[in-house]
């Protein structure tokens, strides 16, 4: 099953530098669960470096402004870390390394359309997106979609009725959201709900396939589900990774 993970991965990801990435955070997930080491070193050191240093993005690019307010959104983003939370205005702020990885947005009838081109072969350097939404105190979107191939995905602070999130490579954090119905995927990385004290009111279907959930800082091994007289669901299912529900 794990070259199954792996080989799907390298097929998805177009070049040896990003793969160099890719398989380095599938090694380390690997490591989490089994007890063996895996790296992967690429003639290009650009994956391989720590982007996260201000040197790799001191040449960042940035920009912010004000948004039209909106009740759906819709995000589609290629190499992203994406937030939403509460702030004091209907707010974009982004900082990006190459002019290619520069999201693209529309607000159409009441919908945010957020996009990222697909063309990133051959760039050079740190290759990173930053993303921040706020919204208003007190707002309430009636559907969110938000899907990340590499990345991160932080909602804070919101209600959303109706939310999907899809990560392939990364990380997906809800922190005192409430929603209705909630569908979430990560291939290789967590899933984590903080601040959720009304799960028991959910029906829930979970799955980790290469993890294990936890609901509460209480283990249920790979598979959880649950049936209650509700409309209210949680469908989340992880390949390598943990689901962490508190």
């Amino acid at each position: 099953m794990c070259v199954i993970v792996i080989s799907s991965t390298v097929t998805f990801v177009q070049t040896k530098e990003l793969f160099a990435q890719v398989w380095n955070q599938v090694a380390e997930k690997l490591e989490e669960n089994f007890d063996f080491n895996l790296k992967f070193v690429s003639k290009n050191d650009d994956w391989n470096s720590n982007d996260n240093t201000d040197s790799d993005f001191s040449s960042k690019k940035e920009f912010e402004t004000n948004l039209e307010e909106f009740s759906k959104l819709n995000l589609d983003g290629n190499i992203m870390s994406f937030q939403i939370k509460e702030g004091e205005t209907w707010r974009i702020e982004c900082s990006y390394s190459h002019t290619k990885l520069k999201p693209e947005f529309t607000n159409k009838n009441g919908t945010l359309y957020i996009t990222q081109k697909n063309q990133i072969q051959h760039l050079s350097g740190s290759k990173r997106c930053d993303l921040l939404i706020t919204v208003p105190a007190n707002t309430e979107l009636e559907k969110a979609i938000v899907k990340v191939n590499i990345g991160d995905i932080d909602i804070s602070d919101l209600t959303v009725k109706n939310l999907e999130t899809d990560v392939n490579i990364g990380e997906i954090q809800l922190d005192s959201v409430n929603f209705d119905t909630l569908d979430g995927e990560v291939n290789i990385g967590d899933y984590k709900i903080e601040d959720f004290s009304d799960f028991d009111d959910y029906n829930a279907n979970l799955k980790a396939n290469l993890g294990e959930i936890k609901i509460h800082r209480n283990g249920y091994g790979k598979k959880m589900s649950q049936k209650r007289n509700s409309s209210k669901k949680i469908d989340i299912e992880i390949n390598i990774g943990q689901i962490d529900i508190d």
